[in-house]
């Protein structure tokens, strides 16, 4: 079975990073891409593993979604999970 394509939103922060930190070991079940508005030390230590894609950008913004999800993620994403303070919005891939 491939890699589960996750997108998170808000991987820069206490909660995102610690998720990161739970499912970037697990390459095999899945795959990551991770937004955030900036890097951080923290979340520079998952730099370079190969599950994990580093997107720079407001997960409030909704060109920043569009352009993870149809370009980065090449509209393949199984799942979302958002750890920014306000929802963003409802993306058009997603409804």
């Amino acid at each position: 079975m491939p890699a589960k394509r996750i997108l998170l939103l808000g991987a820069s922060k206490h909660i995102g990073y610690h998720i990161l930190e739970f499912l970037a070991p697990q390459s095999e079940k899945y795959t990551l891409f991770a937004l955030a508005r900036s890097a951080p030390d923290t979340i520079k230590a998952f730099k370079g593993k190969e599950n994990v894609t580093f997107i720079q950008g407001n997960a409030k913004d909704s060109n920043t979604l569009d352009k993870a999800i149809n370009s980065t993620m090449q509209g393949n994403v199984d799942f979302v999970i958002s750890t920014v303070g306000k929802s963003p919005p409802t993306h058009r891939s997603m409804r």
